[in-house]
């Protein structure tokens, strides 16, 4: 989605819309597949020299459980606001000094920051253990860790 500034008038909120479309190659097998849709809605508002971006990001993600890497799909509706200047840049503002913005690395970057990092088909549940060996959640092993002493307590004793 290319935004060019030649377009937008100062000081008035003009609004786009439009869908995008993602190539799968560009993620990295495990966490995230790719990204099935996304529809893009934006405000682009024109200041001296600064342009205000707001995004509205409706996508759905094709996901891999963590529990039995099963992919799956996840719904992401997420807003957000960038700021672009072709002449100021700093920690909230980037630096685009060309007559048009691509905005597509930055949406797929706000999409990716809003995915949580453990995703979970939705039914799914940790698996049982069997003979040797159990299943736990971190939250449980750290409940069991707080009860037992640490082997090394003893170490404690010794005058060094």
């Amino acid at each position: 989605m290319r935004l060019f500034k030649a377009i937008l008038k100062e000081g008035t909120p003009t609004p786009f819309e439009s869908d995008i479309e993602f190539k799968n190659n560009i993620f990295e097998p495990g966490h995230i597949n790719g990204i099935k849709t996304c529809h893009v809605k934006i405000i682009a508002t024109q200041y001296e020299n600064l342009l205000k971006v707001d995004f509205d990001i409706s996508a759905v993600i094709m996901a891999v459980c963590s529990y039995t890497l099963e992919e799956f799909d996840y719904k992401i509706d997420v807003k957000d606001s960038l700021n672009f200047s072709d002449e100021i840049e700093d920690e909230e503002i980037y630096l685009e000094n060309k007559n048009y913005i691509d905005l597509d690395e930055y949406i797929l970057s706000i999409i990716l920051a809003n995915v949580p990092i453990k995703l979970v088909k939705p039914g799914n549940k940790l698996p049982e253990g069997k003979d040797g060996y159990r299943v736990i959640s971190e939250d449980d092993l750290a409940k069991e860790s707080k009860n037992k002493p640490s082997p090394f307590d003893c170490l404690d004793d010794l005058d060094l």
